[in-house]
């Protein structure tokens, strides 16, 4: 009789634990919209340099629902952003002020974004070739090389360049060479490059050598002007911006500031400096203005919907 209890009492208990297995369901929690941030930054002191940021809003929050890869290019005063999708905004930069004046719309704005001298838009490119855009009338066209691509905004001559290439590829007069790095076609010391800027006379080239994260300085004939000693924080540098008194590169949000003769003075937190406390940050390009330099960032946080676009002005080095 005792069996034949036990044997009931373990069977009411196993359809017990179905039906509360059945009862409780996992709540569904949707993620919340992302609002526009209100950053509280901070000075930061790097070696004997304080640095400062200051939050640079856009007309209106740029709030993508799909993460893009957006990028900034910057000619005299005015301010290039692409949203990584299909647009590219332009601003007017007066002072710390930014004022909206059009959108330029493209089929694809790839990766990245450049303006050469004449104010004429490259945009994407990659293992194709860039598309050429001319604001003023619409009109499209192709780079002659293909490759990521960055111009110059003081002579007609361009960069473009794709991960795994052993040659830099010169755009000079609407014809394209390998260009000579410190007298060689190559990539010099370089065994990778991430990232290739032309700010003003001075040709930028980050990535890695055999044991560290590295950048270095050329003249547009690809003489070199500096090399860093020491590793750059981070993994591969993504962006990277000469300065007043020197150089700055970046890797999601650290960034590594470098002396003119290639020492590294140290690092900042990004997330710190411009005053992001919630947000996971991700800096995209850092360009040279008047004061300082622009940081284009993508802000994004597990459970909330949709990433968001900033800029910030970095003065102080």
């Amino acid at each position: 009789m005792k069996k034949y209890l036990a044997l009931i009492l373990a069977l009411v208990m196993a359809f017990s634990l179905v039906a509360c297995e059945k009862e409780v369901e996992e709540p569904v929690v949707e993620d919340v919209p992302r609002e526009a941030i209100a950053p509280t930054p901070a000075p930061v002191l790097v070696g004997n340099y304080t640095l400062t940021a200051e939050y640079l809003p856009f007309d209106a929050p740029i709030i993508l629902d799909v993460s893009g890869d957006p990028d900034m290019d910057v000619l005299g005063d005015k301010v290039y952003i692409s949203n990584g999708d299909t647009e590219v905004k332009v601003f007017t930069l007066s002072g710390n002020a930014l004022t909206f004046d059009k959108t330029i719309s493209v089929e694809d704005t790839g990766d990245e974004i450049s303006v050469d001298n004449s104010g004429k838009l490259y945009v994407d490119g990659g293992v194709f070739e860039a598309t050429v855009v001319d604001p003023a009338t619409g009109a499209t066209g192709e780079a002659v090389a293909s490759g990521y691509l960055s111009a110059s905004k003081t002579a007609n001559f361009a960069l473009t360049y794709f991960t795994g290439r052993e040659t830099i590829t010169a755009i000079k007069d609407g014809a394209a060479s390998d260009w000579m790095l410190e007298g060689a076609a190559g990539i010099g010391a370089f065994e990778s490059i991430s990232n290739i800027e032309i700010n003003g006379d001075t040709v930028l080239l980050a990535g890695a050598d055999a044991e560290n994260n590295i950048l270095g300085a050329f003249d547009l004939s690809g003489n070199r002007l500096m090399l860093s000693t020491g590793s750059l924080a981070g993994s591969l540098p993504n962006a990277c911006a000469k300065t007043a008194n020197g150089y700055v590169s970046s890797s999601v949000n650290q960034m590594t500031f470098v002396n003119a003769d290639g020492s590294i003075i140290g690092e900042a937190d990004a997330k710190e400096l411009c005053g992001i406390t919630d947000d996971s940050m991700w800096i995209y390009e850092m360009t040279p203005v008047d004061g300082g330099f622009l940081v284009l960032a993508q802000l994004y946080r597990t459970g909330v919907t949709g990433d968001e676009i900033v800029l910030f002005k970095v003065s102080g080095f």
